[in-house]
């Protein structure tokens, strides 16, 4: 990470269920875009055996808003694809820059049960929040 640098969507593990039932497969998408730049980014992953998926934090750099004032507009996105249906599991605008600035913890650990319908949820202690299927917690 640089001096410029900036989180743009803090480390994160889930795992992928159907009905309480570990689902191996399933493509999973993460994705940011940084309303202030208009940039955008996509990493991929497919869940293991037990379900299992995990991303590494992501970072993108930039000069000008490292000097000016600003608010920071981003928007997250994970969405599961199985069995030719695309399942939201996380969307949530992030309005800093931190680390673990979503959940106020790193990683972010997410339950996401295939079953579950999509659902506004608060982020424990700090009144923000996100939609999707995934739930916090704090074992996986």
């Amino acid at each position: 990470m640089g001096l410029f640098s900036k989180c743009m969507f803090s480390e994160v593990e889930g795992v992928v269920l159907f009905n309480g039932t570990p689902v191996e497969g399933v493509k999973v998408v993460k994705s940011y875009r940084w309303g202030n730049t208009k940039e955008t980014r996509e990493y991929q992953s497919v869940t293991d055996s037990d379900g299992r998926f995990r991303f590494d934090a992501s970072f993108s750099n930039s000069f000008t808003f490292s000097i000016f004032p600003h608010e920071p507009v981003l928007i997250q996105y994970i969405v599961f694809n199985y069995n030719n249906k695309e399942y939201l599991g996380w969307r949530h605008y992030k309005g800093d820059y931190s680390e673990s600035g979503e959940t106020g913890v790193s990683p972010i650990k997410l339950k996401c049960d295939l079953s579950w319908e999509e659902e506004e949820y608060e982020i424990p202690g700090n009144h923000k929040t996100y939609i999707g299927i995934c739930r916090i917690t704090k074992d996986i």
